[in-house]
């Protein structure tokens, strides 16, 4: 797979896979980074860390809830420059320390539209790891209207962000 290297940041990147199965009602992202699996997932359960990556560069972050257990809650808030606020929500399910994360995913305004996803950490010869991240919608409505709504773009530049904090520079 083809590298792209950001100007802003010179910072090597590795494309991300974003794969809609509609028959499944799945989303599904993979990308190989160049960080170890603990290096991830640290990026993944430290909420200062979490603010730092998490969203599009557009937003800021800000981890108002984040309770790492089973049945732990967590809320995520991105901000805009005008002051427009985007909340996400979850309850954590099942927490296997380094390698998943799985918890349910709740965008504000949709309430009753909660997804389930399981993000994985495997990590590959050379430092490096595969992040993966299963999304289940449940219902198809629900599926294209985060896909509809700018979530592959989104999440791209979220990962995008995850590389430039943690890959070797």
């Amino acid at each position: 797979m083809a590298k792209k290297v950001d100007q802003r940041n010179d910072v090597s990147t590795a494309d991300t896979q974003f794969v809609v199965d509609k028959g499944k009602l799945e989303l599904r992202m993979s990308r190989v980074f160049n960080a170890p699996a603990k290096t991830l997932w640290r990026a993944h359960v430290d909420p200062k860390a979490i603010e730092k990556w998490w969203g599009p560069r557009r937003f800021t972050t800000e981890v108002e809830k984040f309770d790492l257990r089973v049945g732990g809650q967590w809320r995520f808030i991105n901000k805009d420059a005008e002051g427009n606020r985007h909340v996400f929500y979850g309850e954590f399910r099942e927490i296997v320390e380094p390698e998943k994360i799985d918890w349910t995913f709740t965008y504000e305004p949709y309430p009753d539209q909660v997804s389930e996803e399981t993000v994985r950490f495997e990590e590959l010869p050379g430092a490096k790891t595969r992040l993966s991240a299963v999304s289940r919608f449940p219902s198809i409505e629900a599926l294209e209207g985060m896909t509809q709504g700018g979530m592959e773009e989104g999440a791209r530049e979220t990962w995008d962000r995850l590389a430039e904090l943690t890959e070797k520079k």
